[in-house]
């Protein structure tokens, strides 16, 4: 396991206007998520830039509008996805973006997705969380899967009962961050 250090500074969240804290990571413990299994650690799922919290975005909407008749300008904007800025204090994260970090844990250098082009299943993502769970790291600094987005494109996997200072600096409402007349993966 390559670890990676992560300079102190801001990371984004998309989170339910909802939601009373958009910093809780008992939602993500309990039902799970491409690298904590369901019922295992506390964990919060967070975006390197403002391209992948809307790639996400985009994926959760798109989920969320599968089967229906409905495009996104059907839905009540404010109903979608706050982007919130969050203040993340230096920490060290289990390398899961570079190749030379993939390759220590054994994923492909294409991750997300296998040599056969096929997506690398959530199973194969929450063992290797299991593990850096058990090293004791914070998280894990990883490429994002999200539809649309370059190897260049980052999240971060913090499994908050050890992991760094978080603080919410800002929140902007969905009709503030996500631009709707510029389309999905902006």
């Amino acid at each position: 396991m390559r670890r990676r250090p992560r300079a102190a500074g801001p990371a984004w969240r998309t989170a339910d206007p909802s939601w009373d804290d958009p910093l809780d990571p008992t939602y993500a413990r309990w039902s799970g998520g491409r690298w904590n299994a369901p019922g295992s650690v506390n964990t919060l799922y967070l975006s390197e830039s403002e391209r992948v919290a809307r790639l996400n975005a985009q994926l959760q909407i798109t989920r969320r509008l599968a089967g229906m008749p409905f495009t996104l300008d059907d839905l009540d904007p404010d109903a979608m996805p706050d982007l919130v800025e969050v203040d993340v204090a230096h920490t060290t994260l289990c390398d899961c973006r570079t190749a030379r970090g993939l390759r220590a844990v054994s994923l492909p250098a294409g991750y997300p997705t296998s040599d056969d082009g096929r997506p690398v299943s959530w199973r194969r993502c929450q063992e290797i969380g299991a593990e850096v769970v058990a090293t004791g790291l914070a998280g894990i600094a990883a490429r994002a899967a999200a539809p649309g987005a370059a190897h260049r494109d980052a999240e971060l996997v913090l499994f908050t009962d050890r992991g760094p200072a978080l603080r919410a600096v800002s929140t902007r409402a969905f009709r503030d961050w996500f631009d709707s007349d510029a389309g999905f993966g902006r």
